[in-house]
């Protein structure tokens, strides 16, 4: 594969997340801010946010994925349900996980990195604060989880879907794949016509484990 061709592909990766500063767009406040409860910290070894972008070239569509790691996060649970949350995950970590051969996987990942993208230099964190979680009682998954997303110092509500289990030693969340709009967060880099498209769109699952204090 050519590096134009990675250079069509990442354009589809948009979006990830990344935190902090600036111009935030409104974001949500928390239901009941600064409960207390049962405190719980993410296992940055055994997390992950997992991405897919995506890309339309000559009318086929491909895509690339890949995962990014948690710095730290930690839970807060009251009464056997998670109640709040903020978690930092580490943009430097961002890695293709499709491409086989490793210079395309070098160059792809760098190109992420780099300023037409995630700009990891600037923006070496993403984060995403917890604002409310609610209980499903229908469909696949038993708790819908509204929140804050911050990336490229833009911060954005966000609601995902996700099954969440709650144990006097652990919490697992493992969510839906939840699509986000790059262009949303200041991710607005686009290939010239004849190279494709890269879908704004792109989609984020989390599985995450944290472990009480």
């Amino acid at each position: 594969m050519k590096i134009k061709s990675i250079h069509l592909f990442s354009l589809l990766f948009l979006g990830a997340a990344t935190l902090f500063s600036c111009k935030k767009a409104p974001s949500v406040e928390k239901e009941n801010p600064s409960q207390q409860g049962s405190q719980y910290v993410v296992d940055t070894e055994n997390s992950r946010v997992e991405w897919t972008g995506y890309k339309v070239l000559n009318a086929e569509n491909s895509s690339h994925f890949g995962t990014i790691k948690f710095t730290e996060g930690q839970l807060s649970v009251q009464e056997g349900k998670v109640v709040e949350g903020e978690f930092t995950l580490d943009m430097k970590t961002i890695s293709d996980e499709d491409l086989s051969d490793p210079d395309e996987k070098a160059q792809l990942d760098a190109w992420l990195k780099s300023a037409d993208f995630f700009d990891v230099n600037s923006y070496p964190e993403a984060s995403f604060e917890i604002t409310e979680v609610q209980p499903n009682e229908k469909g696949d998954f038993n708790s819908t989880i509204r929140g804050n997303l911050t990336i490229k110092g833009i911060a954005q509500p966000i609601e995902i879907n996700a099954n969440i289990s709650v144990e006097e030693s652990v919490v697992t969340i493992k969510s839906d794949r939840t699509d986000i709009d790059r262009t949303n967060f200041g991710i607005n880099y686009n290939l010239p016509p004849d190279e494709g498209i890269i879908k704004n769109n792109m989609t984020l699952q989390v599985k995450l484990s944290a472990y009480s204090k």
